[in-house]
């Protein structure tokens, strides 16, 4: 188990993806005499599936990920029956961005150069949907229409998602043997391997279920081959796909079955239960004949600091802005702000919540939330954020911060503890932080509750003091008396309102008001 400072669970800073599940045909002429007349019973297709960032150009840039990809004059077309099924997806091989995600599929037919669809349609992302009750995990079925056929689409959406690169070796064990046994048998480099890689991880919110994905596979009677080195330097298992979409709050179970084809021996089998994290993480699964499968799991950041692209550059944390001409400047730094810390739990249950959340940075500690156990937090069905008060001075990210989670409920059914870090030099080398809507999850002892910490770092903030006066019959009076109760929440205007999620979950109530 990995932990953080003091014990505390590390997070795993997480966003909303979309995982594309399956690709499946549908032809649209299945009743027409003509088919039968061609005396042809199946597709012999060959194009492309993927997805693209809806703000590009028809999928054309750093931010086009392939599902699909069979040409004509260079690949075995995909063998598709008239009456339909799925097509063998082979992808995301890298990180995919979710900011409009817009599916493509081109598909043409070998046998007749008929092209079967040429469509694009987007995709829904769960915080595009969002409603007070939120569903954190969603699974939709589109239509992409074509000529002969249509395409159905199945894919998941994940609230606080993140994806998880995969790499599988093959190594050989060192051993100790007899000088007599290694002239007589010189060791083997290189394996021909068959069997099944897959992955598979929890959804604590959702009736449906999502059987394993299938990384590598290849069966006893295939022509396919893959030979990888097991001696140094060893060589990776193609995968078929390498990049998976997982629930920030599951563990991520890698599996496998692997043979040696030319002896027909179980070489490895087993499987490993991977944490959510921001930094790589690998394990050894031992097999037989002193072979062993090294996984390495990188997890990946969100799109929008985890882009390559990114031009890193200086950044003045004391800037000076001018409002009106000639008037004085005003200092502007970054300032942190935590909108809400968002509980979630499988089966929303009444929680009674106490302990403490804390902002941490070289500027001081902070404190967001704090309640002992005889005046708990009441949580109700439904109710998943938790009210953070303060603080009464501007939170100041410095060179690095982070924030420390320490809630329990009373009756002992959540316990979550940990730090969620921002990357160091936030304040000069990485401006691509500031602005961006953040979230980090940190899953709870008992592995069905989380929680989700919404913030950013705004790059140029001015501190603004809010004074309210109420005014009776129009004047200020001191001897008036009422009763006044309810919730003052701010905003800022179009920031971080693109989606229905955004304006739920990033405001803040900077006082709630029970003035008598």
């Amino acid at each position: 188990m990995d932990k953080g400072i003091d014990g505390h669970r590390v997070h795993i800073r997480s966003e909303p993806v979309i995982e594309v599940l399956s690709v499946s045909l549908c032809n649209l002429n299945q009743n027409d005499c003509t088919l039968n007349a061609s005396n042809k019973d199946a597709w012999e297709i060959y194009g492309t599936v993927y997805v693209h960032d809806g703000m590009d150009h028809m999928g054309i840039g750093s931010n086009r990920i392939v599902f699909f990809h069979r040409e004509e004059d260079v690949d075995d077309p995909e063998i598709i029956p008239l009456v339909g099924g799925a097509l063998s997806l082979t992808g995301p091989d890298s990180v995919m961005s979710m900011v409009k995600p817009v599916i493509g599929i081109h598909l043409s037919d070998k046998l007749t150069g008929e092209t079967l669809i040429f469509n694009y349609v987007p995709l829904l992302k769960t915080t595009d949907t969002a409603g007070q009750h939120h569903q954190l995990e969603q699974f939709h079925k589109i239509t992409v229409p074509g000529t002969a056929c249509s395409a159905e689409v199945e894919y998941l959406g994940l609230t606080f998602g993140v994806y998880a690169h995969v790499k599988v070796q093959l190594a050989k064990q060192q051993v100790v043997r007899s000088v007599s046994y290694e002239e007589d048998e010189e060791d083997e480099e290189y394996l021909d391997i068959y069997g099944t890689i897959s992955a598979a991880y929890n959804l604590y919110y959702s009736e449906n279920k999502v059987d394993c994905i299938n990384l590598f596979e290849i069966k006893e009677d295939s022509d396919k081959s893959e030979k990888v080195r097991i001696r140094f330097p060893v060589t990776e298992i193609t995968l078929s796909r390498s990049v998976v979409a997982v629930p920030a709050y599951s563990l991520l179970t890698i599996q496998m079955k692997l043979w040696d084809r030319a002896k027909n021996e179980l070489i490895v089998e087993g499987s490993y239960d991977f944490e959510t994290c921001n930094y790589p993480t690998n394990m050894i699964i031992f097999g037989q004949n002193c072979i062993d499968a090294k996984v390495t799991i990188h997890w990946r950041e969100p799109f929008r600091l985890d882009e390559p692209l990114i031009k890193q550059h200086e950044f003045d944390p004391q800037e000076s802005l001018s409002i009106l001409p000639n008037s004085p400047s005003i200092p502007v730094f970054p300032v942190a702000e935590v909108f809400f810390v968002f509980i979630g739990r499988q089966n929303e249950e009444q929680l009674n919540l106490y302990g403490m959340v804390n902002f941490c940075s070289t500027y001081g500690v902070f404190n967001l939330f704090k309640r002992d156990k005889t005046d708990p937090v009441i949580l109700s069905p439904g109710c998943n954020l938790l009210p953070l008060k303060g603080p009464g001075d501007a939170l100041i990210p410095g060179d690095s911060f982070y924030v420390s989670v320490d809630l329990e409920d009373v009756e002992g059914r959540v316990s979550i503890k940990g730090l969620a870090h921002s990357s160091v030099g936030i304040d000069k080398h990485l401006s691509f932080w500031h602005d961006c809507l953040l979230c980090s999850v940190i899953r709870s002892v008992q592995e069905h509750s989380f929680a989700a910490i919404h913030y950013t770092v705004f790059s140029h903030a001015l501190k603004a003091t809010l004074k309210i006066r109420f005014l009776f019959n129009g004047e200020h009076s001191t001897q008036a008396c009422c009763k006044i109760y309810g919730n003052l929440v701010v905003s800022y205007g179009e920031y971080g309102y693109e989606t229905p999620y955004e304006k739920l979950y990033h405001w803040i109530v900077p006082c709630l008001l029970i003035i008598v």
